[in-house]
């Protein structure tokens, strides 16, 4: 039950940062930033919000449903932390190792133009 939630959640936060990175070409720092600003909120209320309802299970006078709630909820919140804290400077070191992401189809080489790509003859040789 955690696993689909914390891979949600990073999945969600690495597809902000990959459109950020291909579609507006940012740098890793600035990915980053974009990936916060578009998904960040969104992932601290829901956490903050799934810890809570957890918390409150983890009161249950049934023993298996407390323990349950009570792991739950802390793996939930050690999950925020490792996608606010340990994942952006992640992705910020493995991006600048690698030098440039891997080009995929439809990617524009650095310094080509929209006109290039598209198939229009260029205006410099």
């Amino acid at each position: 039950m955690t696993l689909g939630i914390v891979v949600d959640d990073t999945v969600h936060f690495l597809s902000k940062y990959r459109r950020a990175r291909r579609e507006l070409g940012c740098a890793p720092p600035d990915a980053v930033r974009v990936a916060f600003r578009t998904v960040g909120r969104a992932l601290f209320t829901t956490s903050l919000v799934l810890v809570a309802g957890f918390i409150v299970v983890s009161l249950s006078s049934f023993e298996l449903n407390a323990g349950m709630g009570r792991l739950t909820a802390l793996v939930i919140a050690l999950a925020l932390f490792a996608d606010f804290f340990l994942l952006p400077p992640l992705l910020m070191k493995i991006d600048t190792d690698s030098g440039t992401s891997a080009p995929t189809p439809g990617d524009v080489p650095r310094g080509a133009t929209r006109q290039r790509r598209n198939g229009a003859p260029s205006s410099t040789p």
